[in-house]
């Protein structure tokens, strides 16, 4: 049959002529994915146990969650239904979770959004960033926009009249106008035979009447049912999807899980429209620190050796040491993510969920038949006894939470409450174009001066690295700390230094006395955090962190240390500068300047009295240590007569400093031309030094200004408020154009507060 349609070339398909040709099959080798070439003569990699949609070890295509996973479910306003939906969450690794009728809503650490009723709910899990929410809250329905594609959870009461569900409808229609790619899922309580319902009511029309202007299409397929009551069963929880998002939904169904609800839960994935056909090609390089081997681990280290040479070749030996010494004592970690069951379950919850599926598929299937009402019985028994063991599972939990807390008070019960205050968790954006636009926007490009040419002079004496300033900066390692962009944690590296401490003073005296921090050392991997309250899609949203190698650190913190014994002797710092200084705090800039006020407003008013007006206006740079300048930097290193050696090292350490970061497109690099990356160790005092001419600027009348970090408060004292407001203004005139020379290009200044 197939030769003859080829042959014939076309058919007729109602009234349109459609083309006819061969299909041509294209050579696929199931050994590299590549295409071209047969297994038995590829040459490439092996990536026969890597799941084909994720490219990642350990599972397969079939189990593999690494696209989004959507449930859609009604809850029928169940406590246990709710509670078991938390362990099916955990279960399926569900992202996104469409909900009506749910029982109560969600307080933080959850991201919940609910609607004005209370009777529909999008519940976010696993830090996923909500990057659009309605500005205004709607009845009976909610949206949000996560991953780029606008998610509907709508609620439909059947006491609705047919003009309150057209209106509602002309309201979910309105709402969703040019929000592209769509999702609406819904429990619209409407009946027609084209989902698989035994009858058409009239609500159903009306539905499909409006949602067609939204060019929505419909995923309900089979008529496997949603709701399952004691009179019956039918299917009125809907999926709706935008058209051009109906080819990237995968594996649509209705769950057979049991969920204690009436209805059943209908979960599907959405494939990442960025997501290639190829295998992703960045492997995990992190270890997980829990399997480590520490006695094999320092058998490695001890056993290697590290040859004399450059800076750069000597680190990079160092570091092919330590990796291989993880790879012989450490797992790779998972790059997927690890989600616990609810603190409640057990073992008996779950058997109790099987008898529960079990008993009402027999009391579904004995529907008509005279034992009916016996399995009917069986069935409320079974709910009843999962429902009481939920509640006494929770009980106990409570109580031993409760006794943990005057056992161990900075332990769980501290964590769960500071959960609860810091609010929802969200991930990290990965869309490419606001992340780039983040980058851009918080790096600034800015153009550097003439490089600092300070070449070694004939017996110049370069103090060697001691054991004392090693092992200092070994005890300030956080072994619980994220690693760099080697993915080595940090108890590798306080092993590694007590095995072979003579190995890392070599290395870290080379680079000094040559005066070269190693290139690999200053790639940093770009963290951005959500600031609370700023909408997720604009880049000033987001604080920058940057997560340095602990090696490139350790190297850091021993500069640091040189440098403080010239910043901290007398002539170094200026005394009013309160942040990142060994014994100065915020408080202590606080009582600075109260205790200024305090003695302006001493004494009496009138005539020949001593009390006067005090002004309190404090100061904000906005972005300020990212955009601080290198050439500033280190003139100010040189004004506090820094040894030449360390200049030479500092200067390198700026150099060619590269960033790291990811987007649905893959890792990207950003050339990093000024800053004091957030993150490291150097980055605060090398704020400071260049700061302290703003500290140091010289005014008339009674001003000073006390400084935490690049917070500025600026007190000016007069006898006369308007010579005090008067002295304010030339303050501020003055301090911008201050700041104006130490930073042209990012000059914004914001003031905070202001106060006399």
């Amino acid at each position: 049959m197939a030769a003859r349609a080829l042959k014939l070339g076309h058919t007729r398909i109602g009234w349109v002529n459609c083309r006819i040709r061969d299909r041509e099959e294209a050579a696929r080798c199931y050994r590299c994915w590549s295409p071209g070439h047969v297994a038995a003569r590829c040459r490439g990699p092996d990536r026969t146990e890597l799941c084909h949609r994720c490219g990642q070890k350990g599972h397969q295509a079939k189990d593999c969650k690494g696209q989004p996973a959507i449930l859609q479910l009604n809850l029928n306003y169940c406590e246990t239904a709710q509670d078991l939906l938390c362990d099916t969450i955990s279960r399926l690794r569900i992202d996104v979770a469409i909900l009506c009728e749910q029982y109560k809503n969600l307080a933080p650490p959850n991201t919940w959004l609910v609607d004005a009723d209370g009777q529909a709910a999008i519940w976010v899990q696993g830090g996923t960033p909500v990057q659009e929410r309605p500005a205004r809250i709607h009845p009976y329905f909610t949206w949000a926009r996560i991953g780029g594609i606008f998610f509907f959870s709508v609620y439909a009461p059947p006491r609705l009249s047919g003009i309150e569900f057209s209106a509602l409808l002309a309201n979910i229609t309105e709402e969703a106008r040019g929000k592209r790619p769509l999702v609406i899922a819904a429990d619209f309580n409407a009946w027609s035979t084209e989902w698989g319902c035994r009858a058409t009511r009239p609500w159903a029309p009306i539905l499909l009447d409006s949602l067609a202007l939204l060019d929505a299409v419909l995923l309900n397929t089979g008529v496997v049912p949603t709701f399952n009551g004691r009179q019956g069963s039918s299917v009125v929880d809907l999926t709706f999807v935008s058209e051009s998002l109906a080819p990237r939904v995968l594996s649509w169904t209705v769950s057979g899980s049991y969920t204690h609800s009436d209805h059943q839960a209908i979960v599907f994935e959405i494939e990442d429209a960025g997501t290639s056909t190829r295998p992703s090609m960045r492997q995990s390089c992190r270890w997980n620190a829990r399997t480590l081997d520490a006695d094999r681990f320092s058998a490695v280290v001890s056993g290697a050796s590290v040859a004399p040479g450059t800076a750069e070749d000597m680190a990079s030996s160092l570091m092919d040491v330590i990796t291989g010494a993880c790879d012989a004592s450490m797992t790779k970690a998972n790059p997927r993510r690890r989600r616990e069951p609810v603190y409640w379950w057990t073992a008996e919850i779950a058997d109790l969920r099987r008898s529960c599926l079990r008993a009402r598929r027999l009391f579904q299937r004995s529907r008509g038949r005279q034992d009916q009402e016996a399995y009917g019985a069986n069935y409320a028994s079974a709910r009843h006894l999962l429902r009481a063991a939920i509640k006494t599972s929770k009980r106990r939990c409570w109580r031993q939470l409760c006794d943990e807390v005057d056992s161990d008070i900075w332990g769980r019960p501290y964590r769960i409450a500071m959960s609860r205050l810091r609010g929802p968790q969200t991930g990290q954006p990965s869309s490419p174009l606001l992340v780039r636009g983040a980058v851009a926007a918080l790096f600034p490009r800015v153009p550097s001066g003439p490089a600092l040419q300070l070449p070694r002079r004939a017996g110049e004496l370069v103090p060697a690295v001691t054991l004392e300033e090693l092992k200092g900066a070994q005890s300030r390692i956080r072994e619980r700390s994220a690693p760099g962009p080697d993915g080595v944690p940090n108890v590798a590296f306080k092993l590694a230094i007590a095995a072979r401490p003579d190995v890392f003073l070599r290395v870290y005296t080379t680079c000094l006395e040559t005066g070269v921090f190693p290139s690999g050392w200053k790639r940093q991997r770009l963290v951005l955090l959500p600031k609370p309250g700023k909408p997720p899609d604009e880049p000033s949203s987001y604080r920058p962190l940057c997560m340095l190698d602990t090696a490139g650190k350790i190297l850091e913190r021993i500069i640091c240390g040189r440098l403080e014994a010239f910043t901290e002797r007398p002539g170094g710092l200026s005394e009013r500068q309160y942040g990142f200084r060994k014994g100065r705090s915020t408080i202590d800039a606080i009582e600075d300047v109260i205790s200024t006020a305090r003695r302006a407003i001493a004494g009496k008013r009138w005539y020949r009295g001593t009390k006067k007006y005090c002004a309190v206006v404090t100061l904000d740079v906005r972005n300020a240590f990212n955009s601080a300048r290198w050439d500033n930097i280190l003139a100010a290193l040189g004004r506090l007569l820094v040894p030449e050696y360390l200049l030479r090292i500092i200067s390198s350490y700026f150099s060619a400093r590269v960033l790291d970061f990811t987007t649905d497109e893959g890792p990207e690099s950003y050339e990093v031309t000024a800053g004091v990356p957030q993150g490291s160790v150097l980055g605060p005092i090398l704020w400071n030094v260049m700061y302290d001419a703003i500290l140091r600027l010289n005014f008339d009348g009674d001003v000073r200004i006390v400084g935490f970090a690049d917070d500025i408060a600026v007190v000016a004292v007069a006898k006369h408020l308007k010579v005090t407001v008067d002295t304010e203004g030339n303050v501020m005139a003055k301090k911008t154009r201050a700041h104006a020379l130490l930073n042209p290009v990012t000059l914004n200044i914001s003031y905070k507060g202001r106060l006399i």
